[in-house]
This record gives structure tokens, sequence and C-alpha cells, in this order.
């Protein structure tokens, strides 16, 4: 009598609650794991964008602060986005880019610029791209007269599509 009350008071968890647990927590798992790949995805093109924006402020900055290139005073700036889609050259060039030089080069990583657009230019298929900035007053110039554009990345590792726009 006396071991059968024991074992009326030994406590613990069942099989079925012990299953239902870990499908909860399997469940979870699988939302977090999905929603972190596409924060990463995010992620590679917020830091393009970024690193394109950075490159076109440098050189809009550079242009109307009249910085010197090669002791020759103030130079014109601009930014060139090759034609392989993934590089994007920082260049100044004191006679009108007749003759220009590459200051910096930045490799885009598993990201690819898809399309540059203008109101009076659309570049998708054809670049190279370059969009300069005169000199004291940083106006921008992309293949006419624009002064608005949008610039559109997307992942090479996902169906992932960022713009970056941008007026005078």
């Amino acid at each position: 009598m006396l071991r059968l009350e024991y074992m009326k008071s030994a406590s613990g968890f069942t099989l079925v609650e012990l299953l239902v647990v870990i499908s909860i927590i399997a469940i979870m798992s699988v939302v977090v794991f999905v929603n972190f790949k596409d924060f990463t995805k995010n992620q590679i093109l917020n830091k393009a964008s970024g690193q394109v924006q950075t490159y076109l402020r440098l050189a809009q900055a550079n242009a109307t602060a009249g910085v010197v290139f090669n002791n020759l005073g103030g130079a014109d700036w601009r930014v060139n986005f090759k034609s392989n889609r993934t590089e994007i050259d920082l260049e100044c060039s004191t006679d009108s880019f007749s003759n220009t030089q590459s200051i910096k080069t930045l490799t885009l990583e598993n990201v690819r610029i898809d399309s540059v657009k203008g109101s009076t230019c659309t570049i998708g298929s054809n670049p190279p791209l370059y969009v300069s900035f005169a000199k004291l007053n940083g106006s921008i110039k992309m293949i006419g007269s624009d002064s608005t554009g949008c610039i559109s990345l997307s992942s090479t590792v996902a169906v992932t599509l960022k713009r970056i726009i941008g007026e005078d």
C-alpha cells in the first residue's frame, strides 16, 4: 500500500507533452531561419547601396569644395559605373574629363548594377555610365542634362532589388 501511494505522487511529462513542445520549437526555428536569410539578403543590398551613395556624395563634395588634383587646382569629379556592372570608379580630371585619373575603385560583393535611369537617359543594357559633378556648385550631369536619377541594384544571390534615388 505504501508503494502504491508513492507511484501516484511521482510527477513528470508525458510523451505527448514532450512531442508538442518539440514541435513548437521546431516550427519557431524554421520561421526564425527563413527570416534570418531574408535579413541577410537585405543587408547585402543595404551595404552596396550605402557604398554607391558614399561614392556619389564624395565625388560631389570634392567637386563642390574644389579639391586639388595633382597640384593643378580644382578638378571635376565623376563616378564611373563600369560595364561589368560590379565596379564603380571615383575619377577626377582638370581638363573636362579628356584626361582622367581613377582615384578609388569599389567592387560590389554579391550585387550588380541593374540600371541607371534619369529623365533624359536610361542605361539598362549598355553601361558604362558617368555621373559627373561640376566644379564649385556640384551640379549633377548624367549623360544628358539630368539632375535626378535612379540607380537599381540587385543581389546576385537572391531575387532582391534596391533603388537609390538622387536629386541635384
